[in-house]
């Protein structure tokens, strides 16, 4: 094809030299055919506008006319409807109960009266008779008291009662109804390679980096920090004097990014972009402090240390709430994440005495650190020092100047490559993103 003829031009077999080329479709195109092709992309700019607004409309709908909370209130008066109807059933159940056991008592008593009416009449009794009519008698009154301080009772234990029970049976409502969030294939989000944007970072410092549900907060070169929101892509920057991150987490209770660097621990508020130093927590004898992880109030600390402490605060009050000695000597917790507030993941660096030291993957209990899956081997000639952990039983290891991630199932242990074509220096997980450095 001719470069110098209009590409319109050429498709209708016509000639008319190109004077305009199109940035984004790289055409050349004559003055004519030109303003026709931005015609062309100015109605498909009112296509696409039209879809955001319908779109738009549609999350409107949503927000006005939720169908989740309508179900929510339909299962709450099917609940309330249906527990009306046990306890009128079991009011009747007792009212007809009482009222037989109350004709039974009545009929003793009668026949206890016409005995003593006609004793009174003749005379003719001893001791014994008002012995047994008393005897008789306080069975009975027992009997009404029985019938009338009868209880509840959760517990079915007991098979034999002297009187009637109520035998009410806990409920988990927790259980009863629960919310089931759509959960991303974090797993093909990863081995989709195609960037979908690519952010310019400046890697003269060591490159920390974490995320929250709205936010991306970076070490962008030695004396800043950038904060990225995902709705707008706004991009702030944060002056940063205080050196080198080790590592981020983020605090929804603070609504802040926690940042480690050797010597301290401090917040990055994501309101109005404090950075304020952690002052309550320190290093006492600790050569330096070394990775974190968050979740809830719990704030999980190690250190640049062999057999480092695992150190828990409460991130309401920034006190020391446990210290956890569970490493023998030449052991060294390298990263620890949260899978949840019961369990945490833990790549854990095993001095051998050889030339290249061993590393596992141990999942962990974390109110003990207990090791509850077995430790799963990583390949000893490569070092490892970020990885992240996704909701559907598997973690995602980043070897340290390597192209490629470790895909581990936690169930099977199976491990399973996944090449880039970059180095890669750190990794997270952002809802349905995958973001590398």
């Amino acid at each position: 094809m001719n470069t110098n003829i209009c590409y319109t031009c050429n498709n209708a077999n016509q000639i008319e030299r190109a004077i305009l080329v199109c940035d984004g479709c790289k055409h050349r195109y004559c003055q004519k055919h030109y303003e026709e092709h931005r015609q062309h992309l100015r109605n498909e700019l009112d296509v696409t506008c039209d879809k955001r607004n319908e779109v738009q409309n549609e999350l409107r709908d949503l927000t006005n006319s939720p169908k989740l909370l309508n179900d929510i209130t339909q299962w709450e008066q099917e609940m309330i409807a249906k527990i009306k109807e046990t306890a009128n059933n079991i009011r009747k159940e007792i009212n007809a109960f009482l009222n037989e056991k109350q004709s039974e008592i009545e009929v003793q008593i009668q026949y206890v009266t016409k005995q003593l009416c006609r004793t009174r009449e003749n005379g003719n009794y001893t001791e014994q008779d008002l012995e047994q009519w008393n005897r008789e008698l306080e069975k009975l009154k027992n009997d009404i008291h029985q019938l009338s301080s009868s209880s509840s009772s959760s517990s079915s234990s007991s098979t034999e009662r002297e009187n009637i029970q109520l035998e009410i049976r806990q409920i988990d409502w927790t259980q009863m109804i629960q919310v089931i969030k759509p959960r991303y294939n974090q797993i093909n989000i990863i081995l989709n390679n195609k960037p979908k944007r690519k952010i310019p970072i400046d890697k003269s410092a060591h490159v920390g980096i974490e995320a929250s549900d709205k936010h991306l907060l970076y070490q962008d070169g030695e004396k800043k920090l950038s904060l990225i929101d995902y709705a707008g892509g706004h991009k702030q920057s944060i002056e940063w004097n205080y050196g080198n991150i080790y590592d981020i987490c983020w605090s929804l209770l603070l609504n802040s990014f926690i940042i480690v660097t050797k010597n301290n621990l401090y917040t990055v508020n994501v309101s109005n972009l404090d950075v304020s130093p952690i002052r309550q927590i320190r290093l006492d004898k600790n050569p330096g402090f070394s990775r974190c992880a968050c979740f809830r109030q719990t704030l999980i600390i190690t250190y640049c240390m062999w057999t480092s402490p695992i150190d828990e605060y409460d991130t309401r009050d920034w006190k020391l709430a446990k210290r956890l000695n569970i490493f023998e000597n030449k052991i060294w917790p390298r990263c620890i994440r949260f899978i949840n507030e019961t369990f945490v993941v833990m790549l854990v660096e095993i001095d051998e005495g050889t030339s290249h030291n061993s590393c596992t993957l141990e999942i962990r209990q974390q109110s003990n650190m207990n090791v509850i899956i077995q430790s799963i081997s990583l390949e000893k000639t490569i070092s490892y020092s970020y990885f992240v952990c996704l909701s559907n039983d598997h973690c995602i290891i980043l070897p340290d100047g390597k192209n490629y991630l470790l895909i581990i199932n936690n169930k099977n242990q199976q491990q399973t490559k996944t090449q880039y074509k970059e180095k890669l220096t750190n990794l997270i997980m952002a809802g349905c993103f995958s973001i590398l450095f």
